[in-house]
């Protein structure tokens, strides 16, 4: 065999080998191409994921960054408003003890001002159950029962009657208070300790009219009480009959220094008298009609003036003019009951 075609058979061989070699060489690159590709692929999915990932992450960092900041923002103004409101309530806690303070205080002021008031509620109920124990009398003695003269009431008679019992005008002085009836019935008295008993023994007689007297012409004559043997009367007067409603005491100023009290017959209520008959209960004499011979202090005037009427006294109230008004134990007692109850 010619060399040269062994050597050609040779070198195809090797060329096929060569040849077979490198497909098989490429074949396995293809392979691990295509797994490297797949494994390329898997590897850009996870990582778009990642990065997906992790921008999500990034912005849900940047929301929390956000919401971090507001918070803190919040806080420092919560932070401050709870400065200020510790500012506050230090503030109002210190007032709160002075007003606890205060209230111990006023406390202890206001049992004392309650204490005051029963106190003044129990001397007003004092009071007026006097005015009552003394508007009428307990007894009236057989020798003052002729002063009833059938339908009327002889108030000269009941002086005269009581002067015979030794009971007279005494004046008091510097000591004069308002006495009980039977402290006028046994030492005398001034003016409202008479005006007082007087005003007593009408109520007690309850008569239908009041005799009195006035000044009259010379020939004219009031009799005050008459008897088998004797006739007492007073010349130069005249009888006034006064219908009987209600008897009142009644004080006035006489001058800068004195006053009097007399009696004061009116259907009408005190204080606010607009007509009514006065007269001296000492003496029995008619002393004139309420706004002519006195007036009555009205309110809201000072009622300096002489002969206006400033003291009321009846049967279970007495009244006062003073300030401008009027004033009175049960009224005054009325407008104490709340604050008792």
């Amino acid at each position: 065999m010619d060399w040269r075609l062994l050597v050609l058979g040779v070198i195809l061989v090797v060329l096929f080998y060569a040849v077979f070699v490198l497909w098989v060489a490429k074949e396995n690159c293809d392979q691990q191409l295509a797994f490297y590709k797949n494994q390329s692929l898997l590897w850009e999915l996870r990582y778009n994921e990642s990065k997906a990932q992790l921008l999500e992450q990034r912005n849900r960092i940047q929301e929390l960054a956000s919401n971090l900041s507001q918070l803190q923002q919040q806080y420092q103004e919560l932070s401050q408003n709870y400065s200020q409101l510790q500012l506050q309530y230090q503030e109002l806690e210190k007032e709160y003890k002075e007003l606890e303070g205060e209230y111990n205080a006023s406390l202890e002021v206001s049992e004392e001002l309650l204490m005051m008031l029963e106190r003044v509620y129990l001397n007003l109920s004092t009071y007026m159950e006097w005015f009552k124990a003394n508007s009428r009398v307990s007894e009236i003695p057989p020798d003052m029962r002729e002063c009833l003269q059938g339908f009327k009431l002889n108030i000269a008679c009941l002086n005269m009657m009581l002067n015979n019992q030794g009971i007279e005008y005494k004046d008091e002085g510097d000591a004069d208070r308002l006495q009980s009836l039977n402290e006028t019935l046994k030492y005398g008295g001034d003016c409202e300790d008479w005006t007082l008993l007087i005003n007593a023994y009408i109520r007690t007689f309850n008569p239908k009219y009041i005799s009195l007297w006035k000044n009259a012409s010379p020939w004219d004559e009031y009799i005050v009480y008459e008897d088998d043997r004797y006739i007492w009367y007073y010349t130069e007067a005249e009888e006034v009959l006064v219908p009987y409603t209600k008897v009142y005491g009644v004080c006035y100023g006489v001058d800068e220094w004195s006053g009097h009290c007399v009696s004061l017959v009116s259907n009408q209520e005190p204080p606010y008298f607009t007509s009514g008959t006065l007269f001296e209960p000492q003496t029995g004499e008619y002393l004139g009609e309420l706004g002519e011979a006195l007036k009555i202090c009205k309110e809201g005037t000072a009622c300096d003036e002489n002969y206006y009427i400033y003291i009321i006294f009846g049967e279970d109230n007495f009244y006062l003019f003073q300030d401008g008004k009027w004033v009175d134990y049960k009224t005054l007692q009325k407008m104490l009951e709340p604050y008792l109850n």
